[in-house]
């Protein structure tokens, strides 16, 4: 039987090195997305294992890689409305690979094997989601909140790096350049990633930036890293997996006399990860997930920086060589079309559509109610008004009314996103201001049901952060019990039975 199994997926290949690496990064990636939206229900989670475990077996066949981008499609969707910036584009990227993968299928008759062909298509659009990331990762951070150590999200991710220390406190200047720092670094490798002769260094700075990222307690990065850790794979250099072939870990992998240590490293690896899966299970605090997740991302950086290299004064290859039928450049184009829609649709804070899925979190940029802290864009471009009127909170019926996330009158609610919200609780109790006047909802009636009720397609992309009404913006969230206010205390990491209600004033009950 394991004979028949092993026959029938050496069936299953592919011969182009350039995917298969991605493949296993992407895969990688997977296995700690499926912590990362724990409210998804484990049946939309669990079959991304499978998904990961199909890669992993045969990472050169396309067929695999489409099945772990379509389980990952399923969950995605099942998760949205998501103000989450990796699950957005793994979400376009999975589209993409699903859909080039099944239109070889049809041509070959049910046989997608070509994985040139393949990367040809979503190499494209993967390097143009990482370009987009970069370009609004910085462009979004050129405000006055961003820029001033004060309030600015760099402040508040470097003081809560693991390696400094619960009591060790950063000088106003080492916060000053966190934040110019972040946009220089960003900015070079934005521009480095365009010419194939400084890729290989645009790569290896991008790896090692998100890495560093990942190690701040303040925010769960790991899966934003392994995902910008696959679109940076789509520039790596076509010859990086023969190098590793030939490497003492090419050796590891093949030779027969290692298989003992192949054996105990697949045991420490997969104790690892279930350890880190226990503590997500529970709640997955970045401050003791780190020490986990550490050894995975060293070891794929150091891969990547190591077997990457293409020679000294060498270009990177281009691997994503041009589609050779007409189908797949079709394909290739309308995979860019995707993505520059995504693009166009980060200028939303700007144009008054929305705030979310912007790739605008962490940027302290501020556009609501007309009050912009961008430094180049000062006022609305008058598109739409979704973002002029803002909704306060003033009572709540009960504590499990998830509306006390949002205290007045500092902080305030979009109106679409406070109707959304309460055409689909619609027995909440609820006292609001809005425009000046106070109202009180004591259950909705089904006219009011009907007219805040938005479409299915639209509310999944229509997505609004809290409006924080205090000025500088801060990175701090409502409902954030660990970091309610500024204070590098990283002893406050681990104070689990604190609440909102001791460091912020909450909304007041009815």
């Amino acid at each position: 039987m394991i004979d028949t199994i092993r026959k029938k997926l050496d069936l299953l290949r592919g011969n182009y090195d350039p995917f298969t690496v991605f493949s296993l990064v992407f895969a990688v990636y997977a296995l700690f997305h499926f912590h990362y939206d724990s409210s998804n229900l484990i049946q939309y989670r669990l079959p991304i294992l499978f998904g990961v475990a199909f890669v992993l077996i045969r990472p050169a066949a396309p067929i695999a890689l489409a099945t772990l981008a379509g389980l990952l499609l399923v969950e995605h969707w099942a998760g949205m409305p998501t103000g989450s910036n990796h699950t957005i584009m793994s979400f376009l990227l999975s589209f993409i690979i699903v859909v080039a993968v099944l239109a070889q299928a049809i041509a070959k008759r049910g046989q997608p094997d070509d994985a040139k062909e393949l990367f040809s298509i979503i190499a494209p659009a993967g390097r143009a989601l990482l370009i987009t990331m970069y370009f609004f990762g910085v462009f979004h951070k050129i405000n006055t909140d961003f820029l001033n150590p004060d309030s600015s999200c760099a402040s508040a991710l470097v003081s809560f790096f693991v390696f400094l220390g619960p009591d060790f406190q950063l000088d106003r200047w080492a916060l000053l350049s966190a934040s110019y720092g972040t946009l220089i670094v960003e900015s070079i490798i934005l521009v480095a990633l365009l010419f194939p002769r400084t890729r290989y260094w645009a790569v290896c700075a991008g790896v090692l930036f998100h890495l560093l990222i990942s190690f701040s307690a303040y925010r769960n990065y790991i899966p934003f890293t392994l995902f910008s850790m696959a679109l940076h794979a789509f520039f790596l250099d076509q010859g990086v997996l023969e190098r590793l072939r030939q490497s003492v870990w090419g050796r590891f992998f093949r030779e027969e006399k290692y298989w003992a240590l192949r054996l105990a490293a697949a045991g420490i690896t997969l104790s690892m990860y279930i350890s880190y899966s226990l503590a997500a299970r529970i709640e997955l605090d970045p401050a003791r997930s780190i020490v986990v997740w550490m050894p995975f991302g060293l070891l794929l950086t150091g891969l990547i920086l190591r077997y990457d290299f293409p020679g000294r004064g060498l270009p990177s290859s281009e691997t994503a060589v041009p589609p050779a039928t007409l189908p797949a450049r079709v394909q290739k184009y309308a995979g860019l079309g995707v993505c520059f829609v995504f693009f166009l649709s980060c200028f939303s804070p700007y144009i008054g559509l929305k705030t979310s899925q912007s790739i605008a979190m962490f940027s302290n940029l501020h556009t609501e109610n007309d009050v912009f802290n961008h430094l180049i864009i000062k006022k609305r471009i008058p598109l739409f008004d979704n973002l002029t009127r803002s909704v306060e909170i003033v009572s709540v019926s009960d504590l499990d009314n998830p509306l006390i996330n949002f205290p007045p009158p500092d902080v305030q609610m979009a109106r679409y996103a406070f109707e959304d919200f309460m055409s689909r609780h619609p027995s909440l109790r609820v006292t609001y201001r809005l425009d000046g006047k106070t109202h009180t909802l004591n259950g909705l009636s089904n006219q009011q049901i009907t007219e805040w009720l938005k479409p299915e397609l639209e509310r999944k992309f229509m997505v609004f952060e809290p409006i924080y009404m205090k000025a500088p913006k801060t990175c701090f969230e409502s409902f954030d019990r660990y970091r309610m206010q500024y204070l590098p205390d990283k002893n406050r990491w681990f104070k689990e039975d604190e609440t909102a209600a001791e460091v912020m004033a909450p909304v007041t009950m009815e």
